[in-house]
């Protein structure tokens, strides 16, 4: 039954609607302008009724304004491709071409007939000779040399649909090629594609089962489940699918755009190739299955192993490998009511395949669907009906007029009011028109007008209004016309500025801006015309999806018809092209034709110069110089004149004395031959048509602008097997593809640069793209030293700079973690008051790297022998913690100091860290909720939201400290009133003292509670083996844990309580044994 309609009867939100608050602030306006006059105001008064249909008028206006966008975008023939020209679908817009290992995973998987693929990072392995300065294939024989790791490749491997037949994975091979080739990222490139290795796997095991059971569907279930986790299948959604798991529209259609339906990110995380497996797993996979009450023995082996593991619990995978269950291998032993029974592993088998079978069907392709246009209601807002039709019939206005014997005061009075009226009518009129044009102004078709309007003429003698209206006008058309060109005339600056205006609103939803490229072309181009900037910007907004989703995409060099005068370019150079207003974005030839001037020695002996011109495509020589020149200067000035007598009309053709063929001639205005076609011609057609050709050449010689991106990787020299091929690294999957042909040490390698001074070259790989070139490291940390303005600072980190090496063996660091922590200790807090960075940053460096001070000192002792200067500065290290400890016998109970007592200020910071570990250090602390550690790495996001952090991630005052620790109360148990004896984790974790009494009274809003369940959720979500269990769940089986926190000296370790569920936390996705919280300046130590 359809809803009755009914009038509102609340008051409307908006005063734009109400038009009783219109009236009375219509009123409130009079009385402030014209109380002096005007006293009336009582519905009977002309000027009170005049106000009366003007605001039902603006509602009446406010109401069309606040249709839906598409209602207003709808036209009178409404259609799906009328909308289409204003928005792009979703299958448009969010995806993007492959940029990640994933993104390549679904493209392949999408192939029918594929099952699953991954993509293995491949490596090359050449030399850089630092003597000779050359790269080399071969290790060099010179006594310095370094090896080079060129990186970006990548083989891929393909599983199979079960029934897929040879010949059709050979197609299929090729097939995944040529899309990899297509979506090929810049700077990356792809080898091999093969077919993935299996690796067996059996079964040994002694499992006890229902007696109702049936031995063999519980066993096929078990192997089932065996191999679905290890080798899951990647399934195809539909959007509703996902929509109905409150995915939204950006991530569904997140990368490539495929043909079968969506993949979940998480599935091709799980399905990623194992390199090990765990047999607890393993015993969770069969312990699903219903029938099964328990599992007496269990080992689970590769085929291949005659021996038993010496770490049965954790089962190595073959690199690159893919393992799978041999049922027929496997050794199992059923046991019902205690009686052993052996399934015959045939029958098994069949049952295996047949449950395998059904499930990939249920997995059938299905089509990529899109997000459907809401087409709108077309709601013609531009007509407009006047106001003088609702004045009532004694003004004499409406469509009654006036009564037959009314004077003719009386009709100028009316005609006089509606003159009044007609501004008004006019102005509503207008913005009715604007409304209805919405739709134009936001148009990527070309627009002439931003202004829109329409004549208000919808009322009584319209036309008498018009001064000479039937002789000037003739029509409304012709008035329409006039009125729009008094708006707006087509082409002005305020058309430009206007229209530029809203091109870059809809630039800026997609987080564009032209303003930087407009600018740098209006200063090097004065003369640009505006329409080239509108132009620009409307071709980029057409084309947005391509140069969006293409930005990271690479050309297809394996397609050889489209290498030249083509737009197969990569995505950055369209992009940059179409940013900077390129017209033609083709690879092509910038120039079609040059000149070279020739020289040789005549049989005078005699050096004689002429000049050439050549088609730069073919390398043909179009013309020669008609006559030889003393100099190259002297043929350089005549070849000038080919440029100025260029034109078809100074050409002629003629025949050739010698043999009768044809030629053609370029002559200067004094009828003298400049130069002549170098080719004969057998017809004198055949020469006219050539004299055409090279006009032509030279009319679009020069073209105005044109890029070409280089690809370093694809410089690698061409490559065949050989005895110089490239040697793979120790690390290695499988060896490089082939090497290089010839065998001369260059080998066609770019130059390498070994200047170790030199800041320019980032180092000796001049192939792979790196992000940030290690060797300038040094210069960087320099750059942001000069930011400082602390002299002794800046002396110390020269010092540590310059005697990295020593640091580098002190502490077992590569030189890249030396100046990512350097980096990282420059940006730190408080640095400008650091006048001791030596011994800050060696602190740094072993709370970091887990060093003892006991042998930190015994390498410093070490150290004096060949580093006094660092080993000095580093001393400072120990005796400062030797006046630590003094301190710390001196004031054994720091409570029982005296108030009055004077300390130093920095012995009070010293007794308040010893005073927070007191406890602690003592015998620990017995906690009933040591699981709460699982939480840490949502705990920064989850305190900013709380407004709790700063900007620097650090609590922002001791009350935000103690919220948090409530917080982190209901987040184990979900009740707001908190104990305090409960809560010494809870005080550690939030950076306050276990001793420290958290006050009563702190309240937990609404909000807080719903951001602690939804982070709880989120832990459930994520963590694979919980998945379906409830809050509840995790808080009581995992959080709510008996434990002991202790502090050992340098940081806390917490020991927690193992049950019998904890073989789950292997599958947790993240870690936990060492934790380091932002606000804390201790790393957490966990055993579970």
């Amino acid at each position: 039954m359809q809803d009755a309609l009914t009038i509102s009867t609340q008051k409307p939100a908006d005063a734009a609607f109400d038009y009783e608050e219109l009236r009375k602030t219509g009123i409130q306006y009079i009385e402030q302008t014209a109380s002096a006059l005007w006293t009336d105001y009582n519905i009977h008064d002309p000027g009170i009724t005049t106000l009366e249909l003007l605001c039902y008028a603006l509602t009446d206006l406010s109401y069309r304004s606040a249709y839906s966008v598409p209602d207003l975008l709808a036209t009178e023939k409404n259609t799906v491709e009328n909308i289409q020209k204003h928005f792009f679908s979703a299958k448009q817009i969010f995806p993007n071409k492959a940029v990640t290992i994933n993104d390549y995973r679904k493209l392949i998987i999408d192939i029918e007939g594929v099952k699953n693929a991954w993509l293995k990072k491949r490596t090359k392995q050449i030399f850089a000779d630092l003597i000779n300065k050359i790269l080399s294939l071969k290790q060099p024989k010179s006594r310095k040399w370094e090896p080079v790791i060129i990186k970006g490749y990548y083989d891929v491997l393909i599983e199979f649909d079960t029934n897929v037949q040879e010949e059709k994975k050979i197609d299929i091979k090729k097939q995944a090629k040529e899309i990899l080739m297509a979506n090929r990222n810049i700077c990356e490139d792809f080898v091999n594609v093969d077919e993935v290795a299996k690796q067996e796997f059996r079964l040994c095991s002694e499992i006890e089962i229902k007696p109702a059971a049936n031995p063999f569907d519980t066993l096929a279930k078990i192997f089932f489940n065996i191999q679905l986790h290890l080798t899951p299948l990647i399934k195809f959604y539909r959007l509703k699918e996902l929509f109905d798991e409150n995915y939204t529209s950006d991530k569904i259609f997140e990368g490539p755009l495929l043909s079968n339906g969506f993949i979940k990110e998480e599935d091709l995380i799980n399905s990623d190739l194992k390199t090990e497996i765990h047999l607890s797993d393993i015993m969770h996979e069969i312990l699903k299955e219903d029938a099964v009450i328990n599992i007496l023995e269990i080992i689970f082996n590769p085929t291949v192993q005659a021996v038993a593991l010496p770490d049965k619990w954790i089962i190595d995978v073959a690199d690159g490998k893919q393992p799978v269950v041999n049922i027929l291998d496997s050794k199992v032993v059923l046991y019902k009511d205690g009686n052993p029974f052996r399934p015959n592993m045939n029958e098994v088998k069949l049952r295996f395949e047949k449950l395998m079978t059904d499930y990939i069907t249920r997995n059938d392709l299905t089509e990529t669907e899109d997000i459907g246009y809401d087409t709108g209601s077309y709601q013609n807002t531009e007509s407009y009906y006047s106001i003088q039709n609702h004045y009532p019939k004694n003004y004499g206005i409406s469509h009654w007029g006036l009564p037959e014997d009314a004077t003719n005061e009386r009709k100028v009075q009316a005609k006089q009011l509606q003159g009044y009226l007609y501004f008004f009518d006019q102005q509503l009129a207008n913005y009715f028109s604007q409304l209805s044009h919405l739709r134009n102004l936001f148009s990527l078709d070309e627009e002439e007008r931003t202004y829109f309007t329409q004549l208000a003429d919808g009322f009584k003698d319209a036309t008498d209004l018009f001064v000479n209206y039937n002789s000037i006008a003739k029509s409304l058309s012709i008035s329409k016309n006039n009125i729009q060109l008094a708006a707006e005339t087509p082409g002005s600056d305020a058309f430009y500025q206007r229209r530029n205006l809203f091109l870059d609103h809809l630039l800026s939803r997609f987080a564009e801006s032209f303003f930087d490229y407009v600018s740098i072309l209006q200063t090097v181009t004065p003369s640009l015309e505006k329409k080239d900037t509108i132009d620009t910007k409307i071709n980029f907004l057409k084309n947005y999806p391509e140069y969006s989703s293409h930005r990271f995409k690479a050309y297809n060099y394996t397609n050889a018809s489209q290498l030249w005068d083509t737009d197969n370019t990569s995505g950055l150079e369209k992009r940059l092209e179409r940013l900077l207003g390129f017209k033609n974005i083709k690879r092509r030839n910038l120039v079609n034709i040059y000149a070279t001037i020739q020289h040789a020695i005549n049989t005078s002996n005699i050096e004689e110069f002429w000049f050439e011109i050549i088609d730069s495509r073919s390398e043909n020589i179009l013309l020669i110089a008609a006559e030889k020149f003393p100099s190259a200067e002297s043929a350089e000035r005549r070849l000038e004149d080919v440029y100025l007598f260029k034109n078809v009309s100074n050409f002629t053709s003629r025949a050739d004395s010698v043999d009768g063929k044809f030629i053609f001639e370029l002559k200067d205005n004094a009828d003298k031959v400049i130069a002549i076609s170098r080719e004969r011609y057998d017809t004198i057609a055949e020469a006219n048509t050539n004299i055409l050709k090279i006009v032509s050449l030279f009319a679009n010689n020069q073209a105005e602008e044109g890029m070409f991106l280089v690809e370093n990787l694809l410089l690698f020299p061409d490559i065949k097997a050989g005895d110089d091929a490239p040697q793979s690294p120790p690390d290695a999957p499988q060896s490089p593809i082939e090497s290089p042909t010839n065998t001369n040490e260059n080998n066609g390698f770019l130059p390498i640069c070994v200047d170790e001074n030199c800041d320019d070259c980032d180092n000796l790989d001049p192939y792979s793209f790196i992000h940030f070139p290690e060797t300038k490291n040094e210069s960087i940390i320099y750059r942001l030293l000069a930011l400082y303005n602390s002299a002794a600072l800046k002396v110390n980190i020269k010092l540590l700079v310059k005697n990295k090496e020593d640091i580098l063996e002190l502490f077992s660091i590569s030189v890249k973690e030396f100046y990512r922590q350097l980096f990282q200790f420059l940006i730190s807090e408080n640095i400008e008051n650091e006048d001791n960075a030596i011994y800050n940053f060696i602190i740094q460096l072993k709370e970091d790297q887990k060093i003892s001070l006991s042998d930190l000192e015994n390498k410093t002792t070490a150290m004096e022998g060949y580093n006094a200067t660092l080993a000095t500065g580093l001393k400072q290290v120990f005796v400062t913690k030797k006046e630590t400890t003094e301190l710390e016998k001196k004031k054994k109970d720091t409570n029982s100091i005296d108030k009055e007592t004077v300390i130093p200020a920095n012995e009070k910071k010293i007794i308040q860290i010893n005073k927070f570990h007191n406890q602690a250090e003592q015998e620990g602390i017995y906690i009933n909720n040591a699981g709460l550690i699982l939480l840490h790495p949502f705990l920064q996001a989850f305190f900013s939201e709380a407004r709790l952090l700063d900007e620097r991630h650090q609590f922002i005052s001791i009350a935000a400290q103690q919220k948090a620790a409530v917080l982190l109360y209901y987040l184990q148990s979900s009740n707001e009133q908190y104990k305090e004896w409960e809560m010494a984790l809870n005080k550690i974790i939030s950076g306050i003292s276990s001793d420290e009494i958290i006050p009563d009274g702190i309240l937990i809003s609404e909000k807080e509670k719903e951001e602690c369940k939804s982070l709880l959720q989120t832990v459930v979500n994520y963590w694979e083996a919980l998945k379906g269990a409830s809050i509840e769940a995790l808080q009581n089986t995992f959080i709510l844990r008996d434990g002991k926190i202790a502090w050992k000296e340098e940081y806390w370790l917490i020991q927690v309580e193992r049950t019998g569920v904890d073989i789950l936390t292997d599958r947790l996705p993240w870690g936990f044994n060492t934790i380091k919280l932002p606000w804390l300046d201790s790393l957490i130590y966990t055993e579970w």
